[in-house]
């Protein structure tokens, strides 16, 4: 995700641009198609097209 933040000298906004493509809207339609048992652990791991939400411990 680091090396996507094209303008470093911007600060923190392009990295939470692209921390809230990658991490949160994944994980909000993984929540909303998915019912992880309470309690259960979610990982977040690089896949072929980018990074991939899967229950793990």
């Amino acid at each position: 995700m680091l090396a996507q933040n094209d303008h470093p000298e911007w600060g923190a906004r392009p990295l939470r641009r692209i921390i809230r493509k990658f991490v949160r809207e994944p994980l909000a339609d993984y929540l909303l198609t998915q019912e992880p048992p309470p309690g259960a652990v979610l990982r977040l791991d690089p896949g072929v097209t980018g990074l991939v939400l899967t229950p793990g411990a």
